[in-house]
Formats: C-alpha cells, structure tokens, sequence
C-alpha cells in the first residue's frame, strides 16, 4: 500500500502525463476539426498547397503577427494536374481566349489573403479548393497570403512574382485573376482607408490586363457571425463588398479595362451563411481551441464557399433560389462566362444544395 505522500505525487506525476498528451493532441489537430476532414484534404493531390516561404498576418480576421513586406512566395512547385478529361464542350477553348489571343487552357491565378489561402499552410480560405475543381488541362496556382492588406500586397515582391506568372502564361493560354482582400483592411490598426481600398482594387486590375490577364473582382467572403440570439447573419462587410463593386465600375469607365469582372461572393456567401443557420454554419469553422474562427474555413467549408466562387465564375447569379422553386441556372454556354464552363468541373449536387440555402 501506498503511502499518502506517494499516492499524491502519483497523482500529480498521472496528471501532468495527461494534461502533455493533451497539449500534444491539441497541437497535433489544430489545423482541422476532424480526422474525416484531415482525410478529405489527405485526398487532394500534393500540388494543391500553398508552399510560401512566409505566413504571417496581424489582422481582424485571427491571422497572428504583420504581412511581410520583405522576402517572397514560391507558387506551387507544380501546376495542378488535369483531372480526368470532361465530354467536349464546344467552342469553349477559343471563346476563353485572352485578348492576347491565347487559346490553351487558361490558367488561373488566385490573389488574396487568408481567406483565399490553402489549408496546408494555415490558412483557411477557398483558394485550393477551387483549384481541384479544374479540368481539361486548365491548371492554376494560388497567391493567397495570410494577414495580407490589399495595400501591401499590391507593394510587396509577391505581387510582383504573381504578375510575372501572369505574363509568362499569358503567351500561351487565357489567364484568370482572382483578386480578394478586406478582411484585414477593415482592422482600424491597417491605416487602409476605404477610398484607399478600392484604388487599391482599382490599380491592381489594371496591372493584370496591362500583363494579359483577365481579373475578377472579388466581393470578400463572409463571416459567419450571428446576432446575440443566433438567428440572424451579420452584414459586417457590407462597406468592402460595395467598394469592391464600386472598383468594378471604376474599371467599366474605362475603355481599356472594360473586360474586367467582378463576383459578387461577399452576398451570395452571406445568404448562404444566413439559410443555413447558425449551427450548420460553424461546421465550416477552421478549428481553435479557444475560439470560434468565423472567418476561416475548414476543408469542408473550403469545399463549399469554393463551388459557390465556381459557380458565380460560371455566370449564377449571387442569390438564393427561392424555397420550392427549381434553379433555371446552368452551367454552360447559355451564360455570359466567357468559355470557363469548359474548364471548370460541374457539381449538379452541390451547386443544387448550395444555391437552395441547404448544409452540406
């Protein structure tokens, strides 16, 4: 039989065993939130990570430290590869050309922060996601930076490294440019103003076509707040997703940047989020032990938010279908989407969920 003393040390000695192999656990699934999903994203191919030589981020949005303005990203060390190929679309592959003439699969360049920013490398974005979805050849890299601003990244040697991969694959093939910032310009320690926002938005379209690509303006992912009784969404980007569009009308102004787009994911995001309800919509939280992270996405809520940016790429339109009534929307050459049908794999089941405000 023990004595008193050594049974108390026992216990102290088995209770710190514990309590390491709980920090140990912790650490070890922090990324994710749950072995299921760790799976799903064990499942895409290696290609599809972001391999920057920096994180980084202070910000509104959880993202820990400053932007880097020093240093630079490396792209993925390949391209994604193609997925089986698709039935043959008609005249997609020439109706996708570049005003460079290019008519190759396009490549797609996606250009943001954390929240366009892979899984594998901490981020909790959309970005990855979007890019298993190309088919046919069509193939793409992502630029997604945690804790960037849009004024930095617009400053920084990955802006310009992006900007080169526009123009070397611009020679041969269509080139799309995701651009999606505001998060962390909302923080009110980012000296970003909103007038400074969308100049920004502005500038940065500019430089893609001026380098042969065709940018998308996007309207920044919505957080899944809710009110204090949980029943209703919180609009608390409104300002970032009009500027955004405001940036879009900037650019139809002009001549010379008219064949810039814009997507509206800020609202077709919000309904979703909003239909959904409070508890399905936190299934898409990017795991923290202290927190719930409304603002990045787990792998499944990239799988999700990741169809609804394909889908608004493809022409639907950012709004829910109405309870009961079937969806007129369907990918293909009927929409004003410049050939990406072609390129983008279809989801009739997701794109079917998503759009009628159901969880996944």
């Amino acid at each position: 039989m023990l004595l008193n003393g050594g049974g108390r040390r026992l216990r102290i000695f088995l209770l710190t065993v514990f309590g390491l192999l709980g920090v140990i656990f912790l650490w070890a699934t922090s990324d994710t939130d749950s072995t299921q999903l760790k799976e799903a994203v064990a499942s895409w191919p290696a290609a599809v990570a972001s391999h920057f030589a920096f994180d980084g981020g202070g910000s509104q949005d959880g993202d820990p430290g400053g932007f880097p303005y020093v240093g630079g990203g490396r792209k993925y060390d390949e391209p994604v590869p193609p997925p089986p190929a698709l039935p043959p679309t008609g005249d997609s592959h020439d109706a996708g050309a570049s005003s460079m003439g290019a008519t190759g699969a396009p490549y797609f360049v996606l250009i943001g922060d954390s929240t366009t920013c892979g899984q594998a490398k901490e981020g909790g974005g959309w970005g990855d996601a979007f890019l298993w979805q190309l088919a046919r050849g069509a193939q793409g890299v992502n630029y997604g930076v945690n804790g960037a601003l849009s004024t930095g990244y617009f400053h920084s040697p990955i802006w310009n490294a992006a900007m080169q991969e526009v123009r070397t694959n611009a020679l041969a093939r269509p080139v799309y440019v995701t651009v999606q910032f505001g998060h962390n310009d909302q923080n009110p320690n980012s000296n970003v103003t909103l007038d400074m926002y969308q100049d920004t938005l502005v500038g940065m379209a500019r430089e893609v076509l001026e380098a042969g690509g065709t940018p998308f303006l996007v309207t920044p992912l919505a957080r899944r707040d809710f009110d204090l009784d949980g029943t209703t969404v919180t609009d608390n980007l409104k300002d970032y997703r009009e500027r955004t569009l405001q940036a879009h009308a900037v650019l139809q102004d002009d001549e010379a940047s008219k064949k810039a787009r814009a997507i509206n994911l800020n609202a077709a995001s919000l309904a979703y989020i909003g239909a959904i309800g409070k508890t399905a919509a936190f299934r898409y939280n990017k795991w923290h032990p202290l927190v719930n992270d409304t603002t990045h996405l787990n792998e499944l809520g990239a799988t999700v938010f990741a169809r609804i940016v394909a889908d608004l790429m493809l022409g639907h339109p950012a709004a829910l279908v109405p309870s009961g009534e079937r969806d007129p929307w369907a990918p293909g050459a009927g929409n004003d989407d410049g050939g990406l049908s072609g390129w983008i794999r279809p989801d009739p089941y997701m794109t079917g969920l998503v759009w009628h405000g159901d969880p996944i």
